[in-house]
């Protein structure tokens, strides 16, 4: 009976895991749509609205492949790849100017990564790895930015504020994830679906829920 009881609680806290990921890879491209329209409303923020909707419309694809039973890891090493630009994209204007060569070396890293070191059609997590360590350094960087020419006067209304807190906590609980997942796998494949897959998918929940705070606060161009 405790044996059953253990194979049933599994059984749910899987589901429960498919559940929340799916969920959050659907609301990718609902955030995107509407950071799309309030970019339209105010010219501000287009990269950011670019990038929802480019890496929505892939995460989306891939949950109705995978359903169907087909493997779309090889869309994985392509937002890993859309991830590390498009997030350059939307910082490089809040960030020191000397990180465009840094990025363009690590892009053509994880491209060869990709194709050479690892199969399109396996989980490249030491790239997906080093991208979101990258991220995560692009929000410090901006932080070091702010801090030091101390332009920004009320953060609780700064929409990039809430943008980079959103990247900061997506990048570092992803970063983890993806680090140990090779010493999580060999140890036990169900630990590391139940537990690595709800993180990422609560970090990506998060990111996109300061994504909606800082869209509240983006003003019309004037």
């Amino acid at each position: 009976m405790n044996q059953l009881s253990a194979v049933f609680c599994t059984m749910e806290l899987r589901d429960f895991t498919i559940a929340l990921y799916d969920i959050s890879e659907y609301a990718y491209l609902i955030v995107g749509c509407y950071a799309l329209w309030k970019s339209i409303q105010t010219g501000k923020h287009k990269w950011l609205a670019c990038f929802l909707l480019v890496v929505g419309v892939i995460r989306t694809v891939s949950i109705f492949l995978a359903d169907d039973g087909i493997n779309t890891m090889y869309l994985y090493h392509l937002i890993g790849l859309l991830e590390l630009v498009f997030a350059y994209t939307v910082y490089q204007k809040k960030i020191q100017r000397w990180w465009l060569p840094i990025v363009a070396f690590l892009v053509g890293c994880y491209v060869l990564n990709s194709l050479f070191r690892v199969s399109l059609f396996g989980a490249n997590n030491i790239g997906w790895a080093l991208v979101q360590f990258v991220i995560l350094l692009f929000s410090f960087s901006y932080l070091f930015v702010l801090y030091r020419d101390g332009k920004e006067t009320n953060l609780g209304r700064s929409a990039f504020f809430y943008f980079n807190a959103g990247f900061m906590i997506y990048a570092s609980g992803s970063f983890f994830v993806n680090l140990l997942s090779s010493e999580i796998v060999s140890e036990s494949t169900n630990g590391f679906f139940n537990n690595a897959w709800i993180i990422e998918a609560c970090v990506a929940l998060a990111r996109l829920s300061f994504f909606i705070i800082g869209l509240q606060f983006v003003k019309h161009e004037r």
